[in-house]
C-alpha cells in the first residue's frame, strides 16, 4: 500500500479509491484523519500560544512593578485615610492652610465663652473697684462736710461740690487744680485743706446749706456763714421741699426754718 502524504497540492495522479481520504482545504488537500490537526491549524495554534505566552510575561512584569512600586502600602489604610480626606475636604480643609484655619477657628470657638466671663469678669472688678473708690471720696468728703456744719439734706449738693475740688490720693483728699486752690504762706505756696475750703471758701459761695444756731442768726459747726440781709426765704425744714429749693439753699436766698 503506498504512503498516503497529509497534503497534496492536487489529487491528480492519485488512484480514484484514495482521492476519498482526501478533503480540500483552501488551495490544497488534506488528509482526513480523525484527530489529526492541519499544519494551518497547527501554527494558528503555535501562534495563539505564543501570544498568550507573550501576553502572561508582559502581565508579570507589570504586577511585579505594581508591587515594588506600592510595597509597604496597607490598602485597607489607604481607604481609611481617604476616607478621612473626604471628610475634611466636606469641611472645608483643602490645603494645609486650612487645617491652620480650622484649627484656629475650632480654638477660638471654644475659648471665647471663658474670654468674655473674663472680660466681665475684669469690667465688673474695674467697676467695683470704682465704687469703692467714690465711697471713699464721698466719706471723706462728707466727714469734712459734718465738721463743717453742712446741713444733711445737703449732703447731695456738698459732695457734688467737693467732687469739683478735691480727689483722694494715698486715702487723702487733694485738691484737683493746684493752681487755682493754692494759697500763699509767706514765701511758700501752699494747697488749700479741704477743712479751709469748707470753712472758709464755700460759706461765702453756698452759705444756705449750713447749720445755724437756733434764734441766735449765728452759724453751727465750724463755718463762717456770711449773715443774710433779712430777705431771705424761710422753708420748712423737710428734705421734699428742702430738695424743690436747692439752688436757693445754695446761694443763700432760702432758709431752713429751725425748730
Amino acid at each position: 500500500m503506498p504512503q498516503l502524504k497529509a497534503t497534496l497540492p492536487t489529487l491528480d495522479g492519485l488512484a480514484d479509491p484514495l482521492k476519498d481520504f482526501y478533503k480540500q482545504d483552501g488551495n490544497q488537500f488534506v488528509l482526513a484523519v480523525d484527530g489529526m490537526v492541519t499544519e494551518a491549524e497547527l501554527e494558528a495554534a503555535t501562534k495563539r500560544v505564543r501570544e498568550f505566552r507573550e501576553t502572561n510575561v508582559r502581565l508579570m512584569s507589570e504586577v511585579d512593578a505594581f508591587k515594588k512600586n506600592f510595597e509597604g502600602i496597607d490598602p485597607v489604610k489607604v481607604k481609611t485615610d481617604l476616607a478621612e480626606l473626604e471628610n475634611l475636604r466636606k469641611a472645608g480643609v483643602t490645603k494645609p492652610d486650612d487645617i491652620e484655619n480650622t484649627i484656629a477657628k475650632a480654638v477660638t470657638a471654644a475659648v471665647k465663652p471663658l474670654q468674655e466671663r473674663l472680660e466681665m469678669s475684669e469690667k465688673e472688678r474695674k467697676e467695683n473697684a470704682l465704687r469703692l473708690q467714690q465711697t471713699e471720696r464721698e466719706q471723706l468728703m462728707w466727714s469734712v462736710g459734718e465738721k463743717a456744719g453742712v446741713e444733711p439734706w445737703a449732703r447731695k449738693a456738698f459732695l457734688g461740690e467737693a467732687g469739683e475740688m478735691f480727689d483722694v490720693k494715698d486715702g487723702k483728699l487733694v485738691p484737683k487744680d493746684q493752681t487755682a486752690y493754692s494759697k500763699r504762706k509767706g514765701s511758700a505756696g501752699d494747697l488749700v485743706t479741704p477743712d479751709e475750703w469748707a470753712t472758709e471758701w464755700l460759706p461765702k459761695n453756698m452759705p444756705g446749706i449750713f447749720k445755724r444756731s437756733e434764734g441766735s442768726g449765728e452759724e453751727g459747726g465750724k463755718a463762717k456763714v456770711p449773715q443774710g440781709d433779712g430777705r431771705t426765704k424761710v422753708i420748712a425744714n423737710d428734705p421734699e421741699v428742702a430738695g424743690r429749693n436747692l439752688e436757693g439753699l445754695a446761694s443763700g436766698k432760702v432758709t431752713v426754718a429751725t425748730q
